[in-house]
């Protein structure tokens, strides 16, 4: 995945079947570690409320996914060694 191939609908909470409160505070937690830009926080009448029309995933973010399915497919096959050795 690249920066340009990021869709903002994949994740919308309807998709993560997560309530709207709940995802709002996701979003606004990953634009503050860096993760997204383009969010827009500000309060209105019903506390906070987000606009992320102009969301993007940043390079941190895509180095995150990478190093994490990287681990991801280490851990399986050192698992699936473990198993193997494990019946000799």
């Amino acid at each position: 995945m690249s920066v340009e191939d990021f869709d903002p609908r994949i994740i919308t909470p309807e998709r993560l079947k997560i309530n709207e409160a709940l995802w709002q505070n996701i979003i606004i937690m990953l634009a503050k570690k860096g993760y997204i830009d383009g969010v827009v926080v500000f309060d209105d009448l019903m506390g906070k409320s987000i606009n992320v029309q102009q969301m993007n995933i940043t390079i941190d973010e895509l180095l995150y996914l990478n190093e994490n399915t990287v681990m991801k497919r280490i851990y399986k096959t050192f698992t699936g060694v473990k198993e193997i050795t494990d019946q000799f």
